[in-house]
Formats: C-alpha cells, structure tokens, sequence
C-alpha cells in the first residue's frame, strides 16, 4: 500500500502511508528473519532513495533517519 501511494504520487493518501509505515517500524523488531524479504530499514532506505522528491510525504513520516 506505501509503495502504491508513493508510486501513483497519491498525495491524498499519504497520511495513510505514513501511519502504514509507522505500524511496519513497530513491528519490525519481532521479526528475527526477513527470509528472502529486505528488512524494514532496506525498505526504508529504498523508499527514500526513490521517493526523495515527496516532501509531502516524507514531513509525516516519524521514523530515525538512516
């Protein structure tokens, strides 16, 4: 759902991202192997490397930076 809203450039629905992404950081600590899936922090930094530009989104975000 936050790689949709970021890649349709869903500004409505960036809220809703943003507290999708704060639930994934709070649940990413019981996770103790991803499998062949990329860790939340991959994830994250991959968003912000391809969605640097949306500032709209990214002012919502409450996550550490990298």
């Amino acid at each position: 759902m936050i790689e949709d809203t970021l890649d349709g450039a869903k500004s409505k629905r960036y809220r809703h991202a943003a507290r999708h992404l704060a639930e994934c950081q709070s649940l990413a600590s019981l996770i103790s192997d991803y499998g062949g899936f990329e860790s939340h922090t991959a994830f994250v930094a991959r968003l912000r490397g391809k969605h640097s530009r949306k500032v709209g989104f990214w002012t919502l975000v409450v996550l550490p930076l990298p």
